[in-house]
Parts: C-alpha cells; structure tokens; sequence
C-alpha cells in the first residue's frame, strides 16, 4: 500500500476551517492509499482497505477459502448484509470475560482440546470449561433476544436473529455431544463463533437508537466495525446514524469544500498511517 504525504491538497483544506459543524464528506482523518483517498468524518484511524487489491483467495483453517475476515475488518458497504456494520469490534471488547470468547482461538493443547481415551482416531471435544465459557456467550445473546422479541412481537423486518440463534445452538449442541477431529472441531468453533458475532450485530442494529445525532462533531459508536464505500449517499446515511465510515473518492471527485481538521496554529495533523493489521482481530489466516 502507498501512504503518500497529503501536501497536493494542503492548500485548499487550509482554506476550509469548518462552519461549526461537522459533516458526512469532511475529513477528520485523511489519508492516500494508491491513487484514492480516504476520508473519515466521525473517528480517528483508518484501517488499510483490502478493497482494491486482486488477492488470490486460499484456504484457511477453518475449510473456507478467503482473503480478509469479514468479522473481523471493515468491508464494502452492502445493503443486504446491513447489520454487518455493527459487528463488534475486539478491542472493545476482546477483555470482557464473556464477550472475548467470540475471538477466542482454539488449540490442541489440553486445555482446549481433550482426545477421547481409547480412541484410535485421535478425535475429542473441547473442553468442558470452554464449552461452558461459549454456552454463556450464546445465553447473553439469547437473553438479549427474548427481551427484544419481547418488545417488539410484531416485528416483520428481514432480520432473523432467531433462526440465526437457532443454528448456533445446534452447533453448540454438537459440539458437546459429539467427539470430532480437531480440524474438524476447528470448523464448528469457527462457525459457531460467526453466528455469535452476527446476532450480535443484528441485535445492535435493531435495538439501537440510531437517531441522527447532533453537534459539531459527530463520534461514532466506536465499538463497531463499520464499513467502507465509495456512495456518497451511503456515506451520508451512515454518518448520520453513527457508524463509522470510510469514503473512498478519487482525486478528481473530493468535494471542494471539504473541511480537514485543523490543531491550533492551522496546521494540518500529522498524517495518520493506515492500520496493516487488525488491532481487534487475530487473522483470517489463523481461522
């Protein structure tokens, strides 16, 4: 990735010192990658977009072929997956005692993983602490649902964070009950990990005020993953419901009036690199 000096466009951000308020296309972080430019109007950081690149897909851990994790780094923005924005992030949540069970890595040590004794296939299940630590995350959400169900009996939107429930709960089920190979058990954990994460979205996306907020300046519920895009009428929408958003624009198309933000002798800041790895995840390739 090029994370180039943002000198070309130093003059004309210095003649735009705000209005007092803060918007969708203003730049409170800036940064070049290749021959785009990210802009943030509601966060301090940019992770590095992996949306450019051709990247050979290859199989990871877990039996799926991939590149990035979509739980794990910001994406593209797609209507159809739109509570993907509210996917939690680990560094927010990674030293909570029930949450951090959502990353959490299982391996064949004996505290992970215990074999079947007198088994010829090596095959085992996890073990009965961990097994426990992922049930109580599944009777959070759970928890959460049923209160929300609760309040709206109803509800007819596209969202299922039920059905999803549903599915982990089997998973979960097999888990216990049956002895796997550890690859295998790798698979199931990875998986039941995904739908956590996606109910978990899900129930943030529904049972959060996403009112437009107010004042000069607009922070994101940070505890998101968020997204990237290159809509500008994407970008608006998410802005003002709080998610943290990335605008890719191309030279040509950066508005003229966009403000930067400025320290106190007018200066621009310092300019932020773009994150080379997750700080909240633990690598698709580890999965």
């Amino acid at each position: 990735m090029n994370v180039a000096s943002i000198r070309p466009y130093e003059l004309s951000l210095r003649n735009r010192p705000g209005n007092g308020r803060w918007g969708a296309f203003d730049a409170r972080v800036l940064a070049k990658c290749d021959d785009h430019w990210i802009t943030l109007p509601n966060a301090a950081y940019i992770p590095q977009p992996f949306i450019f690149d051709g990247e050979t897909i290859t199989p990871l851990r877990d039996g799926r072929f991939g590149h990035i994790d979509c739980f794990q780094w910001p994406q593209l923005f797609a209507e159809r997956y739109t509570w993907s924005l509210c996917v939690p992030r680990k560094v927010a949540y990674g030293d909570d005692p029930t949450w951090k069970w959502l990353w959490w890595n299982i391996t064949q040590s004996a505290e992970d993983f215990v074999l079947e004794r007198g088994s010829a296939f090596k095959v085992g299940r996890i073990h009965a602490n961990k097994q426990k630590s992922m049930e109580t995350v599944y009777n959070r959400l759970d928890e959460r649902l049923q209160g929300w169900l609760k309040k709206h009996p109803h509800y007819e939107g596209p969202l299922r964070p039920d059905s999803w429930l549903g599915s982990c709960q089997q998973c979960l089920l097999r888990l216990k009950q049956l002895p796997f190979m550890f690859r295998d058990t790798v698979i199931l954990v990875a998986f039941c990990q995904r739908l956590l994460l996606d109910v978990f979205g899900m129930l943030e996306y529904l049972d959060t005020d996403l009112d437009p907020a107010t004042g000069t300046f607009v922070d994101s519920f940070d505890h998101w993953i968020g997204a990237f895009t290159t809509d500008p009428d994407i970008c608006q929408r998410l802005f003002k419901i709080r998610v943290p958003v990335w605008m890719v624009w191309k030279p040509d198309c950066v508005p003229p009036d966009m403000q930067s933000f400025f320290d106190t002798f007018g200066r621009l800041p310092l300019l932020p690199r773009l994150i080379p790895t997750a700080p909240w995840g633990y690598g698709s390739n580890s999965r």
